[in-house]
């Protein structure tokens, strides 16, 4: 049997692990993501919070909703997409993202 050296042993293959072993691997230390999912970012592509905790900027209303005109919020360069109240009803499904998405990259795009 073959022996390697590990200096880090990350559980989870969830945003922190994967970001964790990235930055693990950019400083050349070797890791092992360890993860029970058939693969890896597996909560990224099927849970869904009601929340918006994690946004620490001035953009919320006091319910914690972004404050946005169709994804645009006041913070520069901070935008929301996905949400059924952004535009239209369809903005929350995948059949209706796309069209959100095409604004806000139109409005990014003619900023640069």
């Amino acid at each position: 049997m073959e022996k390697f050296s590990i200096d880090t042993i990350i559980i989870g293959a969830g945003q922190a692990g994967l970001a964790t072993s990235y930055h693990q691997s950019q400083q050349g230390k070797e890791n092992l993501v360890l993860e029970k999912a058939d693969i890896p970012g597996h909560v990224w592509r099927v849970e869904r919070w009601d929340s918006f905790n994690l946004v620490r900027l001035p953009v919320t209303d006091s319910y914690g909703f972004p404050n946005t005109k169709r994804g645009v919020t006041d913070y520069p360069g901070l935008f929301f997409m996905g949400m059924p109240w952004l535009y239209k009803f369809k903005s929350g499904f995948l059949f209706g993202v796309g069209e959100d998405a095409a604004h806000i990259a139109s409005l990014i795009s003619s900023a640069h």
